[in-house]
């Protein structure tokens, strides 16, 4: 994990807050717990549909996850 601040940090973040194992957030977000560990590490890129869905179920604002996810991207390259 590159920093505290990335998108992958933050979704780890809020899942350990709220108690979810991977599987479960992963099964709500329609991906396999896999997929969601590699997005934790920073080693995939979530899609804008999957910012959509961990924004609806952590319940918090889009924008923010967009944002975190877009300089990730940014900083990768």
């Amino acid at each position: 994990m590159k920093n505290n601040h990335n998108f992958g940090a933050m979704i780890r973040k809020l899942r350990e807050e709220s108690g979810e194992p991977l599987r479960i957030v992963a099964a709500a977000v329609g991906i396999d717990s896999t997929m969601l560990s590699k997005l934790e590490r920073g080693e995939r890129f979530p899609t804008d549909e999957q910012i959509r869905k961990f924004a609806r179920y952590f319940k918090v604002p889009t924008d923010e996850l967009s944002a975190r996810a877009i300089a990730d991207r940014f900083v990768s390259h």
